[in-house]
C-alpha cells in the first residue's frame, strides 16, 4: 500500500510541474503575440532561473545580458 501512495504523490508532483510549465508557455506565447512588452520584461527573471536550473548556460548568459542592458546600460529611448 505504501508503494502505491508514493507513486500517486510522484504523479501529482509531475503533473503539477507540467501544468506550471504549460501555463508559463501559454502566457509567454500570448504576450509575444499581443506585444505585451511589460509582461515579457517581468518574465525574464523567471526564464533566467529556469535556464540556470536546467543547466542551459548559454541561454542564462543571454538573459543576464538582456537584464543588464535593460536595467543598467541602455538609454531610456533604446529600451
Amino acid at each position: 500500500m505504501a508503494a502505491n501512495k508514493s507513486k500517486k504523490d510522484e504523479l501529482l508532483y509531475q503533473s503539477t510541474q507540467m501544468a506550471r510549465d504549460l501555463l508559463d508557455y501559454v502566457n509567454f506565447d500570448t504576450a509575444i503575440k499581443t506585444g505585451d512588452v511589460g509582461f515579457l520584461q517581468d518574465f525574464l527573471p523567471r526564464l533566467l532561473f529556469r535556464f540556470v536550473g536546467g543547466k542551459n548556460k548559454n541561454y542564462a548568459v543571454e538573459i543576464l545580458e538582456l537584464l543588464q542592458g535593460l536595467h543598467r546600460e541602455w538609454a531610456a529611448d533604446l529600451k
